[in-house]
């Protein structure tokens, strides 16, 4: 591993120190993991992660009406309501 210098403007060297805590370290570790991991569960309780699938957009008229995803065996759609043309609810994710 190189050694890096950190300068000021004027070139010169400033000291640096990086207080690395294992312990935090492995916690921040944990933290991403579990971030990487996260799922939704579907209207009969199956965990998946929607974010992870390719999505298909479905519009009625020109505006958004539902997301579907699917993982090549399942698919799930998430519908959207308006009403006087605003977005007023988002449904769960129900598996077809």
């Amino acid at each position: 591993m190189a050694d890096i210098d950190l300068r000021d403007a004027a070139g010169a060297v400033v000291p640096l120190t990086i207080n690395a805590d294992p312990a935090k370290a492995a916690k921040q570790d944990a933290g991403n993991a579990l971030l990487g991991a996260l799922v939704v569960r579907d209207d009969e309780g199956t965990a998946f992660n929607p974010d992870a699938l390719p999505q298909t957009l479905a519009y009625t008229s020109g505006v958004l009406t539902s997301v579907s995803v699917t993982d090549g065996t399942d698919t799930w759609v998430q519908t959207f309501t308006y009403t006087s043309g605003n977005l007023t609810g988002v449904s769960a994710w129900v598996k077809q």
